[in-house]
Protein backbone atom coordinates (compact mmCIF):
# COMPACT_ATOMS: atom_id res chain seq x y z
CA UNK A 1 0.00 0.00 0.00
CA UNK A 2 1.39 3.06 -1.19
CA UNK A 3 1.11 6.40 1.24
CA UNK A 4 -1.22 8.28 -0.52
CA UNK A 5 -3.56 4.99 -0.54
CA UNK A 6 -2.76 4.46 3.75
CA UNK A 7 -3.30 8.29 4.04
CA UNK A 8 -6.91 7.83 2.39
CA UNK A 9 -7.73 4.59 3.76
CA UNK A 10 -6.79 6.31 7.25
CA UNK A 11 -8.92 9.36 6.98
CA UNK A 12 -12.22 7.38 5.94
CA UNK A 13 -11.70 4.85 8.39
CA UNK A 14 -11.20 7.41 11.34
CA UNK A 15 -14.30 9.48 9.22
CA UNK A 16 -12.87 12.26 8.82
CA UNK A 17 -13.22 15.11 5.95
CA UNK A 18 -9.59 16.37 4.17
CA UNK A 19 -10.73 19.79 5.30
CA UNK A 20 -10.95 18.13 9.14
CA UNK A 21 -7.66 16.27 8.89
CA UNK A 22 -6.07 19.27 7.35
CA UNK A 23 -7.11 21.62 10.64
CA UNK A 24 -5.88 18.30 13.00
CA UNK A 25 -2.39 18.88 11.38
CA UNK A 26 -2.19 22.51 10.69
CA UNK A 27 -1.72 21.99 7.21
CA UNK A 28 -3.88 23.12 4.49
CA UNK A 29 -6.71 21.05 2.77
CA UNK A 30 -4.89 21.28 -0.86
CA UNK A 31 -1.79 19.53 1.10
CA UNK A 32 -3.96 16.40 2.44
CA UNK A 33 -5.71 16.26 -1.25
CA UNK A 34 -1.74 16.18 -2.78
CA UNK A 35 -0.87 13.33 -0.10
CA UNK A 36 -3.93 11.64 -1.17
CA UNK A 37 -3.11 11.83 -5.17
CA UNK A 38 0.35 10.51 -4.88
CA UNK A 39 1.49 14.04 -5.75
CA UNK A 40 3.47 14.94 -2.87
CA UNK A 41 4.39 12.98 0.21
CA UNK A 42 4.15 14.11 3.61
CA UNK A 43 7.15 15.57 5.40
CA UNK A 44 8.54 13.22 8.42
CA UNK A 45 6.86 15.56 11.24
CA UNK A 46 3.50 15.47 9.33
CA UNK A 47 3.47 11.53 8.88
CA UNK A 48 4.52 11.15 12.51
CA UNK A 49 1.49 13.28 13.43
CA UNK A 50 -0.89 11.07 10.84
CA UNK A 51 0.21 8.30 12.76
CA UNK A 52 -0.80 9.99 15.85
CA UNK A 53 -4.01 11.05 14.84
CA UNK A 54 -4.82 7.80 13.18
CA UNK A 55 -3.28 5.36 15.82
CA UNK A 56 -1.15 3.99 13.27
CA UNK A 57 1.72 2.11 13.52
CA UNK A 58 4.43 3.98 11.24
CA UNK A 59 6.45 0.72 10.79
CA UNK A 60 2.95 -0.93 9.29
CA UNK A 61 2.30 2.30 7.30
CA UNK A 62 5.56 1.87 5.68
CA UNK A 63 5.53 -1.89 5.10
CA UNK A 64 7.70 -2.73 7.47
CA UNK A 65 7.48 -6.28 9.47
CA UNK A 66 6.79 -6.96 13.06
CA UNK A 67 9.55 -7.72 15.27
CA UNK A 68 10.70 -11.08 14.87
CA UNK A 69 10.02 -11.88 11.13
CA UNK A 70 12.86 -12.08 8.85
CA UNK A 71 13.07 -9.28 7.02
CA UNK A 72 14.54 -9.26 3.19
CA UNK A 73 16.51 -5.68 3.31
CA UNK A 74 16.71 -5.61 -0.70
CA UNK A 75 13.00 -5.73 -0.96
CA UNK A 76 12.26 -3.51 2.16
CA UNK A 77 14.39 -1.03 0.20
CA UNK A 78 12.38 -1.31 -3.19
CA UNK A 79 8.90 -1.25 -1.25
CA UNK A 80 10.02 1.87 0.85
CA UNK A 81 10.95 3.70 -2.41
CA UNK A 82 7.51 2.60 -4.21
CA UNK A 83 5.75 3.39 -1.22
CA UNK A 84 7.29 6.95 -0.97
CA UNK A 85 7.84 7.99 -4.22
CA UNK A 86 5.89 5.56 -6.25
CA UNK A 87 7.21 2.72 -9.16
CA UNK A 88 10.31 3.89 -10.75
CA UNK A 89 8.57 4.91 -14.05
CA UNK A 90 6.18 6.95 -12.35
CA UNK A 91 9.42 9.10 -10.63
CA UNK A 92 10.38 9.97 -13.91
CA UNK A 93 7.39 11.15 -15.59
CA UNK A 94 6.49 12.78 -12.22
CA UNK A 95 8.88 15.72 -12.14
CA UNK A 96 10.46 17.12 -15.52
CA UNK A 97 13.95 18.01 -15.06
CA UNK A 98 14.26 21.95 -15.93
CA UNK A 99 17.09 23.21 -16.93
CA UNK A 100 18.09 26.84 -17.00
CA UNK A 101 20.40 28.12 -19.50
CA UNK A 102 23.52 29.26 -17.19
CA UNK A 103 25.39 31.32 -20.11
CA UNK A 104 24.96 34.81 -20.36
CA UNK A 105 25.79 38.02 -22.27
CA UNK A 106 28.74 40.48 -21.26
CA UNK A 107 26.19 42.98 -21.09
CA UNK A 108 24.67 41.15 -17.74
CA UNK A 109 27.50 42.07 -15.96
CA UNK A 110 27.78 45.70 -16.80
Amino acid sequence: MRISEWVRHNRIRCVLQQVELAELLSVSPDTVSRWERGAHAPKLEEFARLCLVFKASANLALGIPPRGKPVDYAALLTRLDDTLLGPPLERERRRPVRRRDRTRAASDFA
